[in-house]
């Protein structure tokens, strides 16, 4: 097994994640209830596209990279939110398949029939969709069925656990072999230590993303690290996950 970006060749690999707002956990909801989320959020993928743009003329740069942003529940349940994003893809020139949304469970709940409609329309895009954060929530298996979901993020807080004792394993376990069935990949976030990372490839999980891999780190840095490959070790990952965060 190698360390660094690829951590088991042609089956998984780490996400590298910029650094992010410290104060997140309480700006966000802040402006989730101000509605400064809609401009923010705007702004965010304006952004993450145009660094999409420069990251691509990286010649180290795998050929199934794709950049995940996180969306809103705000966001998503805005009437101009579909529109929004057609016309920031179209002026940016990028090609909509090297984008993914993450959503939280939040974004989908309030309304099922509206909300599985504009996942459609994502997809039509060829947008992927993530369900992030899973095990957090109210996730149940009719809202994993009926949804057009391709990826199933299961949080650190899932991940942590399988050090803790025969529960947690089982319960990651699970939510491995449930994607599965539902032919979704699988993303452990939070991946730190040896031994959860040998427990995941040994369950099949598809990406792995944490500090095991790389710290948090800007957009530059990341960038100089594709470009003498020395950071990640050697070959060439199958998927590199880049949330666009605080790219400063």
């Amino acid at each position: 097994m190698k360390r660094g970006v690829s951590a088991v060749p042609k089956r998984c690999c780490a996400g590298c994640r910029p650094a992010t707002v410290g104060l997140s956990g309480v700006f966000i909801p802040i402006a989730e209830e101000t509605g400064l989320i809609l401009p923010l959020g705007e702004w965010v993928l304006k952004n993450a596209c145009q660094h999409l743009v420069k990251l691509l003329e990286c010649r180290n740069l795998p050929s199934g990279f794709a950049l995940a942003v996180n969306i809103s529940a705000r966001q998503f349940s805005d009437d101009q939110f579909l529109e929004k994003v057609k016309e920031i893809i179209s002026s940016s020139g990028i090609d909509p398949r090297r984008l993914k949304f993450e959503l939280t469970e939040t974004c989908l709940l309030h309304d099922l029939d509206t909300g599985r409609a504009t996942l459609e329309s994502l997809q039509q895009m060829g947008i992927q969709i993530e369900l992030d954060d899973f095990g957090t929530g109210y996730s149940s298996l009719n809202l994993l069925k009926n949804l057009p979901i391709n990826t199933l993020k299961i949080d650190r807080s899932l991940i942590h656990g399988i050090e803790t004792g025969s529960q947690g394993r089982t319960l990651v376990r699970a939510a491995i072999a449930m994607a599965k069935a539902m032919s979704m990949t699988v993303i452990a976030e939070g991946v730190e230590t040896e031994r959860q990372e040998s427990f995941l490839v040994e369950e099949g999980c598809d990406i792995m993303q944490g500090f095991r891999y790389a710290r948090p780190m800007p957009l530059p840095e990341f960038t100089a690290c594709l470009k003498d490959n020395t950071r990640f070790g050697s070959g060439e990952p199958r998927l590199i996950v880049l949330e666009a965060g605080n790219f400063g």
